[in-house]
């Protein structure tokens, strides 16, 4: 039987693994949402992600509907990865 600390520590590391989980599957949705407007190089989790959607929003044929919902997804993705390394 694990100790009350062994078991605290695996606990934190299943915890970190589930997040870390969670934002692959976000990170490849918000691709794959962009890959379907033609954009093709963008990366979430770059500091400079919202610059680049800002720019991408200046052209007029592709349709950024989901703006809004991928800015909510990183912020989303920051806040989980702040959280997991403790300094949010």
């Amino acid at each position: 039987m694990p100790s009350v600390a062994k078991e605290d520590a695996r606990r934190l590391h299943r915890e970190r693994d589930r997040l870390v989980s969670e934002r692959v599957q976000h990170v490849n949705r918000i691709k794959g949402l962009c890959a379907l407007q033609g954009i093709y190089d963008y990366n979430p989790l770059r500091p400079q992600a919202m610059t680049g959607l800002e720019q991408w929003m200046g052209f007029a044929s592709l349709n950024l509907s989901c703006v809004p919902w991928l800015a909510g997804c990183i912020a989303k993705i920051r806040l989980m990865r702040a959280a997991a390394i403790g300094t949010g």
